[in-house]
């Protein structure tokens, strides 16, 4: 007669022979974990293909660009001219589309003052009627409202506006004057100090953003904090 300990042992193993399934053979996993390295594979490439289209957080291919080596950048005293004769090249430069369109359409108003004086924000930006395109950031009129018209959605910045516009825009600088002394740069939206890079200011529907130049006593005052829209703009 077998011993209690010895009905015991072979309980478990008969246990554990029928009840546990058996694992799958390296091979059998060879399969299934090849086809779900190329769906994460195929995943990266597409966010890798969205993140460049948009140009990181941008709606830009380049919003790193450097102003400064842009074709045709004014870097005079103001006022300024809508440039167009090289706005093509700035917009390979930007990787920015030579088009406007739908998938994103904001308006925003600016106001730039220099040294207490309102400077012209001109018609005509980003459109090259020579060429017969406008690109996705444009002016119509010399109300100062921006259009953006994107045919691709993102994010666009007052640094890419004014890259489009062909002025001389930085952290310090606009167009001739850049900050010193007592005579600062400074940007506001809708009333309040802008206290990050104004180039990566993110155009958003309804802004009013004003850049000023000049002594704290040349800033208008009040600071424009809002703008009347035209009825569907």
């Amino acid at each position: 007669m077998a011993s209690k300990k010895q009905t015991q042992t072979t309980s478990r193993k008969s246990v554990k022979g029928k009840g546990r399934p058996v694992p799958p053979t390296r091979s059998g996993w060879g399969f299934p974990l090849a086809i779900g390295l190329l769906i994460v594979a195929f995943g990266v490439l597409i966010f890798v293909t969205r993140s460049d289209s948009t140009g990181s957080g941008s709606g830009g291919g380049n919003p790193n660009a450097d102003p400064a080596g842009l074709a045709g950048i004014q870097r005079s005293a103001a006022p300024w001219s809508p440039e167009t004769s090289h706005l093509k090249s700035r917009l390979q430069t930007l990787g920015l589309p030579a088009q406007d369109g739908t998938a994103l359409h904001l308006h925003q108003h600016l106001d730039i003052y220099i040294e207490g004086k309102k400077a012209p924000v001109p018609p005509n930006i980003g459109i090259d009627a020579s060429a017969g395109y406008a690109t996705l950031i444009h002016s119509h009129d010399a109300s100062g409202v921006l259009h953006l018209e994107s045919p691709v959605a993102g994010d666009y910045t007052l640094g890419e506006a004014m890259d489009i516009w062909g002025v001389y825009f930085t952290p310090d600088c606009i167009g001739a004057y850049c900050s010193s002394g007592g005579k600062q740069l400074q940007v506001f939206v809708n009333g309040k100090p802008y206290t990050g890079d104004p180039t990566k200011l993110v155009l958003q529907s309804h802004q009013e953003i004003v850049i000023a130049y000049g002594t704290k006593d040349q800033l208008p005052s009040p600071i424009p904090k809002s703008y009347k829209f035209p009825p569907g703009e």
